[in-house]
């Protein structure tokens, strides 16, 4: 039977285009030492900017990986 291991990471810039080159270096190097990205969960902060508009803004992401245990 296969075993996991598991490792959730903060990921605090927004998944944009100027951010996607960090975001791809950090997952080339994760997946250089064998984590396999498995989701991204973003986690949400309600915003009330004015008095009756309300909007939910990403304030960070949670990167979850996996590899194989030997």
């Amino acid at each position: 039977m296969q075993k996991w291991e598991y490792r959730i990471e903060v990921y605090i810039l927004r998944i944009e285009k100027q951010e996607r080159e960090e975001l791809n270096s950090l997952l080339t190097e994760y997946g250089s030492e064998g984590w396999e990205l498995v989701n991204i969960i973003p986690q949400y902060k309600l915003e009330n900017n004015l008095p009756n508009f309300k909007f939910l803004e990403v304030q960070e992401n949670l990167l979850v990986f996996k590899r194989l245990v030997e």
